[in-house]
């Protein structure tokens, strides 16, 4: 019997503001993501992001949508999927090291894009 693999889930919020000019705010909650005690034993963890923004201001993952710093060792995480709305990366079993690393999330709405970066705790 296999058990699902645990995951933490982080909002992406956008809001815009038009007056008395244009401003647009980025928040990622929870910023950094703390990973520790998340996988006591040192297992895989899913790290999920949801884009929360009006359907109407239209904003959304790029295709690339999270990107974790490239200083990453290659076996701590992995992406798995990125959907308009949603984009997922596992941290991989025995990953953990016990570092603090960046990671960009990337947004549009077809018109211009966003890139803010927060950062991961990666501790068991």
């Amino acid at each position: 019997m296999s058990t699902a693999t645990p995951r933490i889930t982080a909002t992406v919020t956008v809001t815009e503001s038009a007056t008395p000019e244009r401003t647009i705010q980025i928040k990622v909650d929870p910023d950094p993501i703390n990973l520790k005690n998340s996988s006591p034993n040192g297992e895989a963890v899913d790290i999920e992001w949801q884009c929360d923004s009006s359907p109407a201001n239209g904003w959304q993952f790029t295709p690339d949508g999270i990107t974790i710093s490239a200083n990453v060792p290659q076996n701590s995480f992995s992406h798995v999927a990125t959907a308009s709305r949603k984009s997922t990366w596992r941290r991989k079993q025995g990953g953990a090291d016990r570092k603090t690393y960046k990671y960009d999330v990337k947004l549009t709405n077809g018109s211009m894009t966003i890139i803010v970066d927060p950062g991961i705790i990666n501790e068991n």
